[in-house]
């Protein structure tokens, strides 16, 4: 199109005037969305409301529910329970779905009607109502009745709790009870009245309590009560055991006191000379009195009047028996007294035999006391002492005999003593042998002497000790000899060693000296003296010899010695000798000198060589 000039030019018409129509059909359009739209979000929250109030009105149901239940409800309290957790599900579970609240303008620019767009101002458009959107902030509020009906029966549910476990400790408790008093029970014999009392008593309070216990709970307390009750009706039955046990009690006390009076009756009937009584009595007492300490019961009577009687009769028959086995003890005491004596009088005697006139004289002495005693006793049970009298009568017989024998004896002593001494003066002093025969007789006769005692055995062993002493003296006497010999055999000796013999006529003196010596050496025996004669007899033998060997070697060498001394001379008629100055004559000493030096060294130790010449100048050596 081209250009139009200016006074042609007609300005547009306004939007508004030109969308008129469409403004107006938008409008309607428009109205009626917001209308249904209003409608719907009211709908929406109306509905939404409805439920919460709904539910809130459920949860104050739940909660008046819950505020009319008790803990023992607990059915309906678990029954409410299982609704309010369902209910309260279901609360939870609701949300608010609706979106945000429409918000509807009077007026609006632009607006799209069908595919087209229209930019105009639309004005007088409706505002509907609409409810406020639902205050999530305030929807928990609405919740608290479901909490506070939970809370109401958790509350209910500790109380059920702590009733039940009340109810059950205290149920538990007197089963426990039931229990330890059964078995209480069963401990207790008819004796132990005070714990059946106590025990009853405490059974009775239990029952009590079992009966006074309230709950809203349903208890049952048959297990407990039903022990209680038995171990009541145990009680009872023992009970009536112990009332049984204790008229056995009494009637057998009085069947005792009974026997005891009978007893004592017959016990004063009687006395030492009724053996079999006593027997009987006390084998009675002693088996009644078996029966009192015998007597058993749970009851520990007191039976001890009844022991006490029984006892004291017990004693009386003990003493009468004791009485009687004193006096027969008495009886046997001297029976067994004389026989022991008998023998021991017997044993003794022929112990000690018949040296001891004391022993004898003592057992004459026991055997007259024992004899007496036999004869005075006395007493009222019987006795026989025949035996025993027989048995001192044979002892008396053994004193007799072994007096007798002590008597015989010593007058034999006495005899062989006086014997003795006669036979002793008559002995040789130089006969030891017979000497100490008699010796030996008379120490016998001693040792016989000594074993006596009293009596005449002082005068016996002094008759025998001067015997031994007589004897001894002999010997003595003997032995002195002897000594007296050796003494002189010594001195002899001394002399023939202090004496150098030279001639035969010499030794002929000695020897006969020494015979006397010799003589009584061998007479008395002097055995001592024998080194002393043997020495004498070889050396007078041995002078013997020599000097008769001298005798005859001098005979040989006078002869000798002549024809010597002829060819010594010279021409003169003078002895010359070689190695000696010539010279008239010859001394003593000079021959002497010559002898010695020119001798034979070989004769010079033969005695029988030496010339008798020169062994009369002392040249012998």
């Amino acid at each position: 199109m081209g250009k139009k000039s200016g006074n042609d030019y007609t300005p547009p018409p306004a939007p508004e005037e030109k969308y008129a129509t469409q403004i107006g059909h938008f409008s309607r359009q428009e109205n009626q969305r917001r209308e249904q739209e209003a409608n719907a979000w009211n709908d929406s929250v109306s509905a939404f409301n409805n439920q919460l109030q709904g539910f809130a009105d459920q949860g104050n149901d739940f909660l008046s529910q819950a505020r009319g239940l008790s803990f023992a409800d607990q059915d309906a309290i678990n029954t409410l329970r299982t609704d309010v957790y369902s209910t309260q599900d279901q609360f939870n579970a609701l949300n608010w779905t609706g979106g945000n609240e429409p918000l509807f303008q009077s007026s609006q620019y632009g607006f799209t009607l069908g595919n087209n767009y229209y930019g105009a101002n639309v004005g007088g458009l409706a505002t509907p109502d609409t409810l406020d959107a639902p205050d999530l902030a305030q929807r928990s509020s609405y919740g608290n009745a479901f909490s506070g009906t939970l809370d109401i029966l958790n509350s209910l549910d500790s109380q059920y709790s702590q009733e039940q476990q009340r109810y059950q400790g205290f149920q538990a408790n007197q089963r426990t009870l039931a229990d330890q008093y059964n078995q209480t029970f069963n401990t207790l014999g008819i004796a132990n009245d005070t714990a059946m009392n106590t025990l009853e008593r405490n059974i009775q309070n239990a029952l009590a309590d079992n009966q006074g216990f309230t709950s809203e709970l349903n208890t049952d307390f048959s297990r407990s009560t039903g022990l209680f009750n038995d171990t009541l009706a145990g009680i009872a039955d023992l009970r009536s055991q112990r009332e049984a046990e204790q008229q056995r009690i009494n009637d057998f006390q009085t069947r005792m006191n009974t026997l005891a009076g009978t007893y004592g009756q017959t016990l004063d009937g009687l006395d030492i000379t009724h053996a079999d009584g006593i027997i009987n009595l006390n084998s009675d007492i002693e088996s009644t009195l078996a029966n009192v300490r015998g007597f058993s019961s749970e009851l520990s009577p007191d039976l001890s009047a009844q022991l006490e009687a029984l006892s004291g009769l017990d004693n009386r028959v003990d003493s009468l028996q004791l009485e009687r086995n004193l006096e027969l003890r008495r009886i046997a005491d001297a029976e067994a007294n004389a026989r022991n004596q008998s023998i021991q009088i017997a044993d003794l005697a022929n112990a000690s035999g018949i040296y001891n006139q004391a022993n004898l004289d003592s057992a004459y002495e026991r055997l007259a006391q024992q004899q007496s005693a036999l004869s005075d006793f006395n007493s009222v049970l019987d006795y026989d002492f025949s035996d025993e009298n027989s048995l001192l009568t044979s002892t008396q017989g053994i004193l007799d005999s072994l007096t007798n024998q002590r008597t015989n004896t010593v007058d034999n002593l006495f005899n062989s003593a006086t014997e003795l001494g006669q036979s002793i003066q008559s002995a040789q002093d130089w006969d030891e042998a017979a000497l100490r025969e008699l010796k030996a007789q008379a120490l016998a006769g001693q040792t016989s002497a000594n074993n006596f005692m009293g009596g005449r055995a002082g005068d016996l062993q002094t008759a025998y000790g001067d015997t031994v002493s007589s004897i001894n003296d002999r010997l003595q006497a003997l032995f002195d000899t002897r000594s007296t010999i050796e003494s002189d055999a010594q001195a002899f000796q001394g002399t023939l060693d202090d004496t150098t013999i030279t001639s035969l006529d010499q030794l002929k003196i000695l020897e006969d000296q020494f015979s006397g010596i010799n003589s009584q050496y061998g007479q008395y025996n002097a055995a001592q003296a024998q080194d002393e004669v043997d020495a004498i007899s070889q050396l007078l033998s041995g002078e013997r010899t020599r000097l008769e060997a001298d005798a005859e070697a001098a005979a040989r060498a006078e002869l000798a010695g002549q024809v010597e001394v002829s060819n010594a001379l010279d021409q003169f008629g003078n002895l010359t000798l070689t190695g000696l100055p010539f010279r008239d004559p010859l001394t003593v000493l000079e021959y002497k000198a010559w002898l010695e030096k020119n001798g034979n060294e070989e004769d010079a130790d033969n005695p029988a060589m030496i010339s008798a010449f020169a062994r009369a100048l002392g040249l012998n050596s």
